[in-house]
Formats: C-alpha cells, structure tokens, sequence
C-alpha cells in the first residue's frame, strides 16, 4: 500500500532510493539506441565559403572590428590568468 491513493490509469509508484535508473539513457554495448540521430553527424560540419579578397572596411567598421577583436584578446587572457590560478 501506498501512501498516496492510486487511480486505475496510473503507473506503480516510483521509488526514489533506486539503485540505479531503471531505463538507461544510452544504449548497451553491442545495441541500438532509441533515437537514433541520422543526421548527427551533418550537423557537426559546417560549410563555409570564403571570398578570393577580404571585404573593404569603412573606418568606422575597422574601429568596430579592431576593439571587438581588443576584448575578445582581453577576455582570453583573463580566462587563461584564471585557469592558472586555479592550478
């Protein structure tokens, strides 16, 4: 008996102490998986087609482009400066 009154549509109550998940989320050695992913591996590749000559610039876009380039320098050094720190 439960502690909670069960109706005839729902499933047998769920224990929480279980030692280990009674459906796996991946599959066995030597088993399919459930979903499959046919495209999985369409998506990790990405395509990119580059013009002969760089774009021209307005000066005002190379200012744009020249300080996102300063933080992003910035923020890759302070991430490196962290990871030392935490060693």
């Amino acid at each position: 008996m439960t502690a909670r009154k069960e109706k005839a549509c729902s499933g047998p109550p769920k224990r929480r102490n279980a030692a280990y998940p009674h459906r796996p989320g991946a599959a066995g050695p030597g088993r399919t998986p459930r979903r499959a992913r046919h495209d999985a591996a369409d998506r990790k590749r990405i395509r990119v087609i580059l013009p002969d000559e760089p774009p021209v610039l307005t000066p005002g876009a190379a200012r744009v482009l020249l300080r996102i380039l300063f933080e992003a320098h910035a923020q890759a050094v302070a991430n490196d400066q962290r990871e030392k720190d935490r060693r």
